[in-house]
């Protein structure tokens, strides 16, 4: 979706809407399988030297589970502010509109993306609960395998016992 500068100040406001299905926008990231659809709400305000964007978006993906690569079923709603600035110099908060276009898609892609979990587990994933070397325990069994645990610092001292006991 691209909306020009010239739109921006002749109208002052601009508020619309756009559905994205397959194919209509490039996702590169791994962790994707398939993009579904998503509904982004747009509403654009010019202020004086800047211009403000904010974005509604509602997406459905497809996703590698974390644990087992399988596909997980993942939705999501998030929204996002971007002001621009018609004159002088952006900065980490204020970009600089350049050129007399701007791909709105562009910004969808990059909220997307944001948005995607770092984790992601199907229902019917299985833990792996032992290895080689190691298994997994829950909290209360660590702690009640620590008290039961010996010290080797006092191995020396039970040998001690014992002979006192002997005598």
């Amino acid at each position: 979706m691209i909306v020009t500068r010239t739109e921006i100040l002749k109208k002052g406001h601009l508020t619309f809407e756009k559905d994205y299905h397959q194919g209509d926008l490039t996702l590169n990231s791994k962790d994707i399988i398939e993009f579904q659809s998503a509904h982004a709400t747009f509403d654009i305000d010019h202020l004086g030297n800047f211009v403000i964007i904010k974005i509604g978006l509602d997406f459905s993906l497809v996703l590698k589970s974390t644990r087992s690569l399988k596909p997980v079923p993942y939705s999501n709603h998030d929204e996002d502010e971007i002001t621009y600035t018609l004159k002088g110099e952006g900065d980490d908060e204020i970009l600089k509109f350049e050129g007399e276009e701007l791909d709105l898609d562009e910004h969808v892609v990059s909220l997307i993306i944001s948005s995607l979990p770092c984790k992601i587990y199907r229902d019917d994933d299985e833990i792996n609960v032992a290895g080689d070397g190691y298994e997994v325990i829950s909290e209360d069994e660590y702690y009640r395998r620590q008290q039961e645990a010996e010290d080797p610092r006092l191995e020396k001292l039970k040998d001690f016992i014992k002979d006192d006991e002997e005598n």
